[in-house]
Order: structure tokens, then sequence, then C-alpha cells
């Protein structure tokens, strides 16, 4: 009896943790920028919501994770459900294609 709750109470457990870290794998940044260029990341951020993909912008203060290695320079992620990674970066070359080339302003 006693093996079998321990048993359970391990799985349960091993259960939380494996729930805990898919939970947070749900996004993915797909571009990280320094704040004062952000006008670059919000257009890309139109985008993809245009075009129906869940996505945000966070930001962070330089000295959190996403900073940009203890820089203390504020700046922006522009994140993607997991599931969107695919069809996002897809868009986000045609994007960057079309900067290159002017036909977008």
């Amino acid at each position: 009896m006693g093996i079998t709750i321990a048993i359970v109470v391990l799985l349960l457990m091993i259960g939380l943790v494996w729930l805990g870290r898919s939970k947070g794998k749900k996004w993915e940044a797909v571009l990280v920028q320094k704040a004062s260029h952000s006008s670059e990341a919000e257009e890309q951020y139109e985008l993809l919501k245009k075009n129906s993909l869940r996505c945000r912008l966070r930001s962070a203060d330089g000295f959190g994770s996403g900073a940009v290695e203890g820089s203390g320079q504020k700046t922006v992620r522009l994140e993607v459900h997991h599931e969107d990674v695919p069809k996002a970066r897809e868009l986000l070359e045609q994007y960057a294609k079309e900067v290159r080339t002017g036909l977008r302003f």
C-alpha cells in the first residue's frame, strides 16, 4: 500500500513538472530588437495579426530574460504561438524580401 502511494505521488510530481515545462513553450520568439527600433517589430506584428496568426509583442528592460546580454537596453520580442511559427517565418521572409527590394515602404 505504501509503495503504491509513493508511486502515485511520484507520477503526480512528474506530471506537474511536465505540464509546467510544456506550458512555457507555447510561444517562440521570432524577432528580438532594441526598443528604439520597435517600429519594425510592430509592423511585423501587424502583418502576422492580419494573417490570423497568434502572436504578441513583449518588452524587457534589459536586465531580465530576453535582454541583450545584460546590456541594460530595453528590447522588444515578437513571439508567435508554436503552432504558427512555420507560417510566421514564411510571412516574415516574404516581408524581408519586400523591404530589401523596395516593394514595401
